[in-house]
């Protein structure tokens, strides 16, 4: 999945991106498919907790849900990732609140190369 006219600067990450990069090992398309990884951690994160405080109902991509209620859960060092999901539609944003729109799904191979990158190449280079 390509990010476009998302901005992702390298303090995002809980590592050292640019020393990744020039490492040669990562890629800038590595570094996407990380952010689009966090997106879909935080988006579902935030499924779970509105289906966990409704009694585990479906949510419908009509329910809306209060700013603030949505906004409280989002820690402070996540805001950009939440910002990111307002910006590519997976939370909707409408005058009442917020939407929840559809499930962000990586394919195969960018699950196998994201998992790839986190657990064996970043350790790997010492980041």
């Amino acid at each position: 999945m390509k990010l476009e006219n998302i901005a992702i600067k390298p303090e995002y990450f809980d590592f050292d991106a640019k020393a990744a990069v020039n490492s040669n090992a990562v890629t800038l398309d590595d570094l996407d498919l990380i952010y689009v990884s966090d997106m879909k951690l935080l988006h579902d994160e935030i499924i779970a907790r509105i289906r966990c405080m409704n009694g585990f109902q479906a949510i419908k991509t009509d329910d809306i849900f209060s700013r603030e209620y949505i906004e409280n859960m989002i820690p402070e060092n996540k805001q950009h990732v939440f910002k990111a999901l307002k910006q590519t539609g997976y939370i909707g944003v409408c005058g009442r609140g917020y939407t929840i729109n559809s499930q962000i799904k990586l394919t195969d191979a960018e699950y196998e190369r994201v998992t790839k990158v986190i657990w064996e190449i970043l350790p790997a280079l010492g980041l």
